[in-house]
């Protein structure tokens, strides 16, 4: 819902908001506290760029760690 009164609101104006990024020591941090079974997916989505609708969208079969060491992007999920 935030996302769309923020869209909204930046067709209205035309001025884009301001997009927050970590610097290289935040995002350190960040993957230095987490523990969880999610750290892949937090270190993909960081390091490599990857949207989150595009993060959400992976199948274990779109990643191949062993040989080619390579993930596919071949879907993304988009909540409706």
């Amino acid at each position: 819902m935030q996302d769309q009164i923020g869209k909204a609101q930046w067709q209205h104006t035309g001025v884009r908001p301001a997009v927050a990024v970590w610097t290289a020591d935040q995002l350190a941090t960040f993957l230095g506290d987490v523990t969880d079974s999610l750290f892949a997916f937090w270190w993909l989505t960081a390091l490599r760029g990857l949207r989150r609708g595009e993060m959400c969208g992976l199948r274990w079969t779109d990643i191949d760690l062993l040989d080619k060491r390579t993930v596919r992007v071949l879907r993304d999920h988009r909540q409706r």
